[in-house]
């Protein structure tokens, strides 16, 4: 028989033989699929539903790395040691320091795989479009996270499966400056809500989601990042200062960008009290000891989303830094991006590429869920087709 007749008969039996032959080597050897990331406004009713169940679920089971925290209050965690760390020590990973992108891309990965594991379901993370109303609108309907605060219950959440009653805020801050401001055990949110008086101005900047053209800016910058590598270099041009949402280089000065979105989703407000006062605050740091002191007004607070640890108690966080985590991955679609990390070795202790980042390396977490399946490093962080997820 010729070569080709015995090519073509070979071709016939694996094609009408398939599930009883060895023909689909990829059975054996499956390529992992990516994930795709969609923006909200395009995800389906069941989507929608399983993301919430699967939250819901991770509110509900015990975390794999701690034996007085459900799997969700982990997360919240995890965000809130990296803020302790840099109060105590200036050596924090997670803000205004080059591993900001890689920190929280690697703690998006971390809560996705747990959405997925609680809920057997193919979850991915749906990201929150800043600049497209019809995402806004998606993210805070009543079938995905829950709308605005009620005005007549202190701007608690009233609706969707994340209200009041239903959903249940565990940790709190530990940053004396906001302790008493938000003290509810429930998810609180005022949007784009300021307080501008002659005695009190909070935040002390507009707030307003951001624009195409801010995110263009951003992806304008060619230089990753640049000394002195926080939030307080003045004329810093760099993509991810400018990511973070920084803009005059000072740390407490005009936000933008990141930012701007814990802003606008938590809102400062004031509330009736009996009678106007600054109040003393005292507290203890609980990671390092230093006693902290400031003086806060009695009657204004602010939404879940603002305190910087505990940001991530409001859902919302994980839409709002997957939007964040997109624009970055957009930035390194660019030519030459790929791989722009600075500083790349020696110049800021801590936030180097291949530093370990805080606290996912701390050794009682190692093993755990997924901790050590896709790197702790920055180095580690920049692909996401190598992680397993990209973006629609």
């Amino acid at each position: 028989m010729k070569p080709l007749n015995r090519l073509v008969l070979l071709l016939l039996a694996c094609s009408t033989m398939l599930i009883f032959s060895d023909c689909k080597k990829d059975d054996d050897n499956p390529e992992p699929q990516i994930r795709i990331r969609k923006d909200a406004k395009d995800l389906t009713q069941q989507e929608k539903a399983d993301f919430v169940e699967a939250v819901l679920a991770l509110k509900s089971t015990p975390s794999p790395y701690s034996d007085s925290l459900s799997y969700y209050d982990q997360f919240v965690k995890f965000h809130q040691m990296a803020v302790e760390k840099k109060l105590c020590t200036d050596l924090g990973v997670a803000h205004a320091n080059p591993a900001f992108p890689p920190w929280h891309r690697k703690l998006l990965i971390l809560f996705e795989d747990a959405l997925r594991e609680v809920s057997g379901k193919d979850v991915r993370l749906p990201y929150w479009d800043w600049t497209n109303q019809a995402s806004t609108d998606a993210v805070f309907s009543d079938d995905l996270l829950g709308g605005d605060g009620d005005p007549n219950e202190e701007f608690a959440v009233m609706s969707g499966p994340f209200r009041k009653g239903n959903f249940t805020v565990n940790l709190f801050t530990i940053r004396p400056d906001y302790i008493g401001l938000n003290p509810h055990p429930w998810l609180v949110r005022n949007f784009a809500a300021t307080v501008d008086e002659d005695t009190l101005s909070y935040p002390g900047y507009p707030v307003s989601l951001p624009q195409s053209s801010d995110i263009q800016h951003c992806l304008d910058m060619e230089t990753y990042d640049m000394a002195p590598w926080d939030c307080s270099g003045s004329g810093n041009t760099s993509f991810r200062f400018c990511l973070e949402g920084f803009l005059d280089g000072t740390c407490g000065g005009a936000q933008a960008m990141h930012n701007i979105g814990h802003d606008w989703v938590a809102g400062f407000f004031k509330i009736p009290v009996d009678t106007f006062k600054m109040v003393p605050v005292e507290s203890v740091n609980p990671f390092c000891g230093n006693i902290m002191r400031d003086t806060v007004p009695n009657n204004i607070r602010v939404g879940s989303m603002e305190p910087l640890d505990v940001s991530p108690n409001d859902p919302a966080f994980f839409l709002h830094h997957c939007n964040v985590d997109r624009i970055w991955a957009e930035w390194q679609l660019l030519p030459d991006n790929a791989d722009k990390y600075q500083p790349v070795a020696g110049e800021a202790d801590g936030y180097n590429l291949l530093d370990e980042m805080y606290p996912y390396n701390i050794p009682g977490y190692r093993g755990l869920g997924s901790m050590d399946d896709y790197g702790l490093t920055p180095n580690s962080m920049l692909n996401t087709e190598v992680l397993g997820y990209k973006y629609e």
